[in-house]
């Protein structure tokens, strides 16, 4: 089973239009973020 993390990421991510939005937003680096997108 996913980390529900990883689901609120990918959120983050199309919400924001983009990782590197997403992870400052979220605090976390935009590699981190994704990795974790592209396990789901």
């Amino acid at each position: 089973m996913q980390d529900l993390n990883d689901m609120l990421y990918f959120a983050e991510v199309v919400e924001r239009g983009g990782f590197a939005a997403a992870g400052r937003s979220l605090g976390l680096p935009k590699s981190r973020l994704s990795r974790r997108v592209a396990e789901l």
